[in-house]
Formats: C-alpha cells, structure tokens, sequence
C-alpha cells in the first residue's frame, strides 16, 4: 500500500524537487535540468558492480 506522508517525507529528506507540469522524469545534473536518458541511467549505474550483498564502485 502506498503510504503518501513517508513518500513526501522521503522527497524531502532527499532534496527531491517535484513539479506539476513534468511530462516525464527529469534529472538535475552539471548540464542542468533535462529528461532523464538511458546514457544518464548507464552513467550512473554501469560504474557499480554487486558482490554478494555489497554494491562496489568501479
């Protein structure tokens, strides 16, 4: 069941900004505000690796 106050509580502890009028999930980074991409996905994530239960940073 979706709790609605600890989604805007977690938004607020992690500095998510929301917005009425995105049409689609954006990301804020050094080239500022854009749609996220699947280069923006594979930038962040590919870098990282799982061992066992522990995410290790290439």
């Amino acid at each position: 069941m979706f709790d609605k106050s600890l989604f805007f509580a977690l938004c607020e502890k992690y500095n998510v900004e929301l917005s009425d009028s995105a049409e689609k999930p954006m990301i804020k980074d050094r080239n500022g505000v854009h749609p996220v991409t699947t280069e923006n996905v594979s930038r962040i994530f590919a870098p990282c690796q799982i061992l066992g239960d522990t995410l290790v940073k290439n």
